[in-house]
């Protein structure tokens, strides 16, 4: 039996009880199904003065599905959540196949009648959290809006929301459905969603307003920045019907594109550019705040390392392990399985791996076992590399990113990674001046296809006695300026053969694996898959190398010998050639020389 069936939740005698006892969750679902109420309930049916009816259910015993409550049955007063939630469905024209189409549903707890008997209750697992309970209901909303085109009562948004017991030996148990979590919708759906919801406050799809509704939805969605043809597809799903053709929907979705009323914010005219022109957008907090109510939340695609909808960046030393660790990300996202010790919470999905490091022998040798008996990727997993019979350099970095760009719009893949930063740009990315244009590039490509990237890049020569930081991150510092997440792979002097990842810059969660908490791994290949393996938590200075008299002496001398060598060499040079920094290099130097 499920945790969630044996939840306790209040069970109040009445709406005007202010006492309540603890009932578990089946011992309600079993009162409804023996129907202990019924004749009580089928007077509430016979009844038919609204009045007299309402009346009626208010002598009825009533129950907070959402959870257990002390005497007050207040928000602040609630003792559990029950990790349930409650879906009103009222005034359903076709009870019954309404019904058939509910049971069938993933999500569908229990499907039950209402007291009315003119409408219908579903019971939905939710994640335990009174926190999350009003989130994980505006999302349902959109949910049965986009699934079933139904309406749900609002009202049940409040975790202490009364539910009257109800009568039905018919009811519908699923102990095993799954329980919803935020994100299942995706962002056009949730957009599209969004627009009904708000047009359908004061207006409505009826014979003699139909174009005008479309017309109306299709401005909306437009302020909303759902793409014009994402719009088409969802409105002919829901409006098409015999006398209200494709292609009348067609021509009331472009004449609401091209409208420039002042609630449009884009706009397919002449002038529709013009917004673009605007370096800077103004908005009430308020505003910023409803449209991020639009967005999903970002989950995990690897721990809190790296977030959906970021640009993140992973850095190391050559030869440490940034490709095998990528290409094992690659791998878990397009699988949908998490990488063991660490998180995923987005679904399965398609994943482009740009792979501009190994050739495909070296790219077999690392996932087979010697060279035979080949891993099984998924073909989620799209590797991608450079054609050796392309010579045309000078177009190379207008050819790659135009043909990049045509490649994930036409397969709709969200999530990029990119082995390595180097072969995106001709040019250095040392200077602010440099890295711009190409972050530029990236971030374009982020907002336009709604992508989560992670982008390897290299370190210079370091000092293995110093902590990683931002500033190790090779000559491109600049770009992690313009990250959303950065981690770094160490390599642990106490054995050659140890990992270590660390958070170095995050926006979506605080550095939970930094200096003190860094994640230690090994990396094997037990079978025809190379891979980091978890070992445990560790801190960072224990992995350090120990600078002992003899090695600072031989730093200082070999200082000395590059300066006499070479007297106009730049400070930041012989600091890039010793693994040290430039304040050491000039102290050094005025001391000795």
């Amino acid at each position: 039996m499920s945790n969630t069936i044996n939840s306790r939740v209040s069970l109040f005698n009445s709406i005007h009880s202010k006492f309540n006892s603890a009932y578990s969750v089946k011992q309600i679902l079993d009162l409804i199904k023996n129907e202990k109420f019924k004749s009580e309930i089928d007077a509430i049916k016979k009844e038919t003065v609204k009045p007299k009816k309402d009346e009626l259910k208010k002598r009825l015993p009533a129950v907070t599905i959402s959870g257990l409550f002390n005497e007050s049955r207040i928000k602040e007063n609630i003792k559990s959540h029950s990790g349930l939630i409650q879906v009103d469905l009222d005034n359903v024209e076709n009870i019954e196949l309404e019904r058939n189409r509910l049971i069938n549903d993933v999500y569908s707890f229990a499907v039950f009648e209402s007291p009315s008997g003119k409408g219908l209750k579903v019971l939905v697992k939710i994640p335990p959290d009174i926190k999350t309970h009003e989130i994980h209901f505006l999302e349902l909303e959109k949910y049965y809006l986009m699934n079933y085109q139904l309406v749900i009562d609002k009202s049940c948004k409040d975790v202490s929301r009364l539910m009257f017991l109800c009568s039905d030996k018919n009811i519908f148990i699923n102990e095993n459905s799954i329980q919803y979590c935020l994100n299942t919708l995706e962002k056009d759906e949730i957009l599209f969603a969004s627009a009904v919801q708000k047009l359908s406050i004061k207006n409505e799809f009826k014979e003699g307003k139909r174009n005008d509704y479309v017309f109306k939805l299709a401005c909306e969605c437009n302020r909303l920045g759902l793409k014009e043809g994402t719009c088409e597809i969802y409105c002919k799903h829901y409006f098409s019907q015999i006398d209200f053709s494709d292609f009348e929907i067609s021509n009331c979705i472009k004449s609401g594109y091209n409208y420039k009323a002042d609630f449009s914010l884009k706009s397919n005219s002449e002038d529709s550019g013009k917004e673009n022109q605007f370096l800077l957008q103004i908005r009430t907090g308020r505003q910023c705040l409803d449209d991020a109510k639009l967005k999903p939340i970002p989950k995990m695609l690897f721990s809190e390392f790296w977030h959906e909808g970021e640009i993140c960046i992973l850095f190391a030393d050559t030869n440490v392990g940034k490709s095998i660790l990528a290409v094992q990300i690659a791998n878990s996202i397009s699988r949908g399985e998490a990488i063991n010790y660490f998180k995923l919470e987005a679904k399965k999905q398609l994943v482009f791996y740009l792979d501009f490091e190994l050739s495909d022998k070296q790219f077999q040798n690392r996932y087979s076992l010697n060279y035979e008996n080949n891993y099984f990727f998924d073909d989620n997993f799209k590797r991608i590399d450079i054609n050796t019979k392309f010579t045309d350099y000078d177009d190379f970095e207008i050819k790659l990113f135009s043909e990049l760009e045509e490649a994930i719009k036409e397969s709709n893949c969200k999530i990029l990674i990119v082995d390595n930063i180097t072969f995106l740009k001709t040019q250095s990315t040392e200077t602010a001046k440099d890295a711009l244009p190409l972050m530029r590039k990236l971030i374009d490509l982020k907002k336009e296809y709604d992508l989560s990237m992670l982008i390897l890049a290299h370190t210079p020569k370091r000092n293995s006695s110093n902590q990683i930081t931002i500033n190790d991150l090779a000559g491109s510092k600049h770009l992690s300026n313009f990250a959303d997440s950065v981690f770094s792979i160490g390599t642990s002097s106490q054995d050659g053969q140890k990992r270590y990842l660390k958070q170095v810059k995050a926006r979506a969660t605080e550095k939970l694996f930094d200096s003190d908490n860094i994640i230690i791994s090994k990396i094997d290949k037990p079978l025809n898959f190379l891979e980091f393996q978890f070992l445990e938590y560790g801190d960072e200075r224990e992995h350090l190398k120990q600078i002992t008299d003899s090695d600072k002496a031989a730093l200082e001398q070999k200082i000395i010998d590059i300066r006499t060598n070479n007297p106009d060499i730049p400070l930041r040079e012989i600091a890039r050639l010793t693994g040290t920094n430039p304040m050491r290099v000039k102290r050094v130097i005025e001391k000795t020389l």
